[in-house]
């Protein structure tokens, strides 16, 4: 297991379900259906919606409690189930990972997207 993915594992262990290959499958494939993607990216101009935050705690009162995936944008990373104050109290060692990384909430209800360029912006579908 790459040692990137140690680390969130460790700090994620308290409520941590790495998916099987078939249901991260079958997760990217639902986000792909629900969200329009530009080069890598969110669209944003298809949502009048979106909020942009510079620290993820901003959001905390409005996501407490839920449970969310973690995908990030190499192919070759694990679609991660977890609690999303794990992710918000851990979110540096998350989104570190990789360059681009998507917080979804396990009914498409909202999405947290952390960008390389753009920041992190929030939606709710």
């Amino acid at each position: 297991m790459d040692y990137r993915i140690k680390e969130c594992v460790e700090v994620l262990k308290n409520d941590l379900d790495l998916l099987s290959i078939t249901d991260a499958e079958l997760i990217i494939k639902k986000f792909d259906e629900k969200i329009v993607f530009g080069y890598n990216s969110i669209d944003w101009s298809h949502y009048d919606s979106r909020i942009s935050v510079k620290d993820i705690t901003t959001l905390s009162a409005e996501l407490k409690n839920n449970k969310c995936y973690i995908i990030w944008d190499e192919q070759s990373l694990p679609v991660i189930k977890t609690n999303i104050d794990l992710v918000i109290a851990n979110f540096e060692t998350i989104t570190d990972i990789a360059f681009d990384t998507w917080i979804v909430d396990i009914d498409f209800i909202w999405i947290i997207e952390n960008h390389h360029e753009d920041g992190i912006n929030f939606i709710r579908i």
